[in-house]
Formats: structure tokens, sequence, C-alpha cells
């Protein structure tokens, strides 16, 4: 990843004690590799941030580097039975250790702090948090921003029924 994509990642990313022990992923047929569907490249906080509010538009089929994780159990399993009732199969939900998942970017904080604009209620993305699974965007001790090898989204699937 460019030094200018990783630099700006971190000037977003969620800091120590901003993040929950725990999230929870719904993965279903649309997104079962846990992966993003797109490799983040930003030039500015501008780019950015229209990649946030592209993933934000629920209508857009524009790939983009972020999966999206719930600091709701609740939220995320209303998620999953929206899924149901459009269609989608093998629904699953997934516990998260949020300690394994870097960089992480808190929606809320996005929207209301840090000039994000979405369309979305308020209480649609209070709880929700964007992980870039590709990429590591910590400083290592020679300075230099490198790939790093703390993202697993694999998680611990729940064996909740979700109909």
């Amino acid at each position: 990843m460019p030094s200018t994509t990783s630099k700006i990642m971190a000037q977003y990313e969620c800091g120590e004690g901003q993040v929950p022990a725990r999230l929870f992923r719904v993965r279903y047929s649309g997104n079962q590799s846990l992966k993003a569907r797109a490799k983040p490249s930003f030039k500015s906080p501008s780019d950015f941030k229209v990649m946030v509010e592209s993933h934000l538009k629920w209508c857009s089929c524009e790939p983009t580097p972020f999966v999206s994780l719930f600091a709701s159990k609740d939220h995320a399993i209303t998620w999953a039975r929206q899924l149901l009732g459009h269609g989608y199969r093998d629904v699953v939900l997934l516990e998260i250790d949020a300690g394994r998942l870097s960089p992480l970017f808190c929606v809320r904080d996005l929207v209301q702090h840090r000039g994000v604009r979405t369309t979305l209620a308020g209480y649609l993305y209070e709880d929700e948090y964007l992980g870039e699974p590709d990429y590591e965007s910590r400083e290592n001790s020679d300075g230099e921003w490198a790939r790093g090898p703390h993202t697993d989204f694999s998680g611990t699937e729940l064996g909740i029924q979700i109909l």
C-alpha cells in the first residue's frame, strides 16, 4: 500500500480505548470471503471520505476497501434478518475479537466529527465500525508505514437462529 494511503488512513483510525473488545460481522452469500472488494488507494483525505461515503450507500455497487462490523449483537442480528428478508441465504453472525483487527474506523466519529456525509439515520451507523482487512496501517520501528499481520476477520461463528 502506498505510504500516502497508510498515512491518510492513520488520521481516521480509532484510537486506543475507542473500540469495544468484540465486534460482530454479518457474513452472507454476497460477502462470504470476509475480504474487502477493493484495495485502498487514497491520495488525499477527501479520497478516503468519498470511499467511506460510497460504502455507506447501500444501493451502491462500487467496491470499497471496507467491511462493516457492529458493536451491538442486536444490531447485527437485525441486519442479518433484513438480509434474509431480501433473499440472501447462508447468513451467519460472527463474533470477532476486535483486538485482532486493525485499522478500524468508527462510522459515528467519521460522520459527526470528520466530515463524512451520509443520508443514513444515525441509529443505522451509531455502533458501526469499518475494518480494512487487507492492510495494517501501523508505523514500524523504522518509521515506515507497512503492511502487517494484525487483521483477522475470521471470528467465531455464533449459533444464533436468525429467522
